[in-house]
């Protein structure tokens, strides 16, 4: 258990390892991305989305689907097998919630094994119904311009407010839809201090823990091992202007005592844990970064709600407030706007489909942001895709390749 010796980090409003989705499985190394041969396509200003005369309308997406990962190894289950219930504790704002607790005994996923996209292709391959074109009789077009995770639609959302950190990307064309895969890469905090950022990533969860029940009406069991790498997933339609999209996203909770009708999103819930907040630095870090996070993930997938637990340096959540996504961007008093964000994202995309021109599974562009070597998003295509291949010879023999 930590002890205090990582202060100057810990004392920060938020750590990016407080929960967040680490499904993406992938660690490049940096520089990797800069060494891959490739031919240069083409490049983009992260400054695009500043012009917001002309915003893209978002729809509210549109759950078609669901599954669970569970185990070590992150098994795909078919169903609603890891969906939690939220339970709202009676006093919020009189709390004593050790994250700490049950530490020794987690059971840890192994979140090393490459996943690239394939836990959504095996959804879609096997709910090929719900998602083909109703023109195409054989089922063989998704009928969507971009198949992808959440985690990088919320991303590309936030890089015009996020110009330090690097992202990179590949994407490749199959039967006009365009697959997007992201690739994580290690940051030197995380390498540098493994053990505290096992222990924040620790905390993000059993936050979760005490905060939901396995079942409508059931008490939270806190005493229960924490497992990692159980989690549960919705699959989700939605449009940014003229670019329909079909994406995955985790999800925290539903709120049994919501209403809602088939399709929708309004009753799931996201957790996030931040520190307590006791001096102005701290509210301007928290409402210019840490709720730009929460709006970017929790508007895409139109989550309405996002309980906040509020924690002591040492891991003791003394409160939690709800914040209401709608209201988000009024609280950031314009550190940031979404306005500007819904622009990026959607020139961004536009981008991609510009690039990305041949409909051939085995054809790989390479999209990378690394401000320190380049102010823009640069485009290559790859002259040998290997790590960066998105498709598998399965998933191509299920849509009839």
């Amino acid at each position: 258990i930590w002890t205090g010796t990582s202060t100057a980090f810990v004392s920060d409003i938020f750590s990016p390892f407080e929960r967040q989705d680490m499904s993406s499985g992938r660690k490049i190394e940096p520089g990797m991305a800069a060494a891959v041969s490739g031919t240069f396509v083409g490049s983009f200003p992260t400054d695009a989305g500043r012009d917001v005369r002309r915003v893209p309308q978002y729809a509210a997406p549109r759950e078609v689907g669901c599954f669970s990962v569970v185990g070590e190894h992150r098994d795909f289950v078919t169903g609603r097998d890891e969906l939690k219930y939220l339970c709202m504790p009676r006093e919020p704002d009189a709390l004593s919630w050790n994250l700490n607790k049950g530490l020794e005994d987690a059971v840890w996923a192994n979140f090393d094994e490459p996943e690239r996209l394939d836990r959504l292709l095996r959804w879609i391959t096997e709910n090929r119904r719900e998602v083909t074109s109703d023109r195409d009789p054989q089922r063989r077009s998704l009928g969507v311009n971009f198949v992808c995770k959440r985690g990088l639609l919320s991303t590309l959302a936030c890089t015009p407010y996020r110009k330090r950190d690097d992202w990179l990307f590949s994407a490749t064309r199959y039967k006009n839809t365009l697959y997007l895969c992201k690739f994580e890469s290690e940051s030197p905090w995380e390498s540098q201090n493994p053990k505290l950022a096992k222990q924040m990533h620790f905390w993000g969860h059993k936050f979760e823990q005490y905060m939901t029940s396995n079942r409508p009406g059931a008490l939270p069991d806190t005493s229960a091992p924490l497992r990692s790498g159980d989690q549960f997933y919705v699959v989700l339609k939605g449009r940014l202007g003229s670019h329909s999209l079909l994406f995955t996203a985790e999800v925290d909770a539903i709120d049994n005592d919501v209403s809602q009708e088939p399709g929708s999103t309004a009753a799931y819930v996201e957790f996030k844990t931040a520190r307590i907040m006791t001096h102005p630095n701290q509210e301007r870090n928290f409402f210019g970064n840490k709720l730009l996070s929460c709006w970017s993930q929790s508007f895409l997938t139109g989550v309405p709600r996002v309980m906040v637990g509020f924690r002591t340096a040492y891991g003791e959540v003394q409160s939690v407030q709800e914040y209401s996504v709608e209201e988000m961007p009024s609280l950031a008093r314009g550190q940031w706007s979404d306005r500007v964000c819904l622009r990026f994202l959607d020139e961004m995309l536009s981008f991609v489909k510009e690039c990305v021109t041949e409909d051939d599974p085995n054809a790989v562009y390479l999209f990378t942001f690394d401000p320190r070597q380049d102010p823009k998003v640069v485009c290559k295509k790859l002259s040998d895709p290997g790590e960066f291949q998105i498709l598998s010879s399965s998933y191509l023999d299920a849509l009839g390749h």
